[in-house]
């Protein structure tokens, strides 16, 4: 068994981007935290060399790695299940989720979420995210106006700004294991998003989140789910607004009708390829 008191578990998550999987995964083996577990867990992508990728982590691990799994789903059950299943495989005190087509952005950058960690032991930390091209050249770092208020405000303030636009960046998140053994694991009635539901669930039992400028992840632009048209993911966020937004309405109030402003501009077919287009 391995000794979990600091032990901190990187689970990075899989589906048809294996090519950019490698620059994840070297991200993490480079770490200079002392003590690391690996978890690759693959959402049935139609190619995945699970052998090749158990043989580079052996190859270019440090002492520092205590453990790693490398395994691939039969099917393709999406994001919320996938990371679930790799939680229950997680020994660390600290988790960090990562996007395969995401890296970690530095060699302390463990370290410093750690230290971050330990000084909030209740809280759910946020580092900072830089944005890159798909090279992993950084363009600049990601800003937003919820993120720079978030040590400051209520969490009742919290949960109606997040009513209106999920302005924590998954990417940025560090979570301590605690928060997922006292409020439950991703809520698997969603399929791709496991963020949103679960920060307006946090906001609603009052957890706070603590944001510390430390560089935390290079995102990779124009990658992954949020920067398509995908169904399931529009779906997933019509269900947010429907299951856990309009039930909150009366306490919403004003905030209500913002929410569902925005939720019908920013999902709208056209603003969406537009915002895609000048993203590139």
């Amino acid at each position: 068994m391995i000794n979990a008191e600091k032990l901190f578990s990187v689970i990075l998550l899989v589906y048809n981007n294996v090519h950019l999987l490698y620059d994840a995964i070297a991200s993490v083996l480079m770490q200079s935290y002392s003590a690391i577990e690996l978890i690759v867990v693959d959402d049935g992508s139609d190619m995945f060399p699970a052998e090749h990728i158990n043989e580079y982590i052996k190859t270019h691990c440090k002492e520092n790695l205590q453990g790693f799994i490398v395994y691939r789903n039969p099917n393709n059950i999406g994001t919320v299940r996938s990371a679930n299943c790799a939680l229950r495989y997680a020994n660390g005190a600290y988790i960090k989720l990562l996007a395969a087509d995401d890296a970690l952005h530095d060699i302390d950058t463990l370290c410093h979420a750690a230290e971050v960690l330990e000084l909030y032991p209740d809280s759910i930390v946020l580092g900072k995210v830089t944005k890159c091209d798909r090279d992993m050249h950084p363009l600049h770092d990601c800003h937003n106006s919820l993120m720079n208020k978030i040590n400051y405000i209520s969490s009742q303030e919290l949960f109606r700004r997040l009513c209106i636009h999920n302005g924590i960046l998954a990417g940025s998140v560090f979570f301590h294991r605690s928060f997922f053994e006292i409020y439950g694991y991703f809520d698997e009635k969603y399929r791709l998003l496991e963020d949103w539901p679960t920060w307006l669930r946090a906001a609603r039992n009052g957890v706070s989140f603590v944001y510390i400028p430390f560089c935390a992840i290079n995102y990779r632009a124009n990658e992954g789910v949020s920067a398509t048209m995908n169904t399931y993911y529009l779906q997933d966020k019509k269900r947010v607004l429907e299951d856990i937004i309009t039930p909150a309405r009366q306490q919403l109030g004003v905030w209500y009708v913002l929410a569902r402003l925005s939720y019908s501009l920013i999902n709208s077919k056209l603003v969406r390829r537009v915002y895609k287009f000048i993203s590139r």
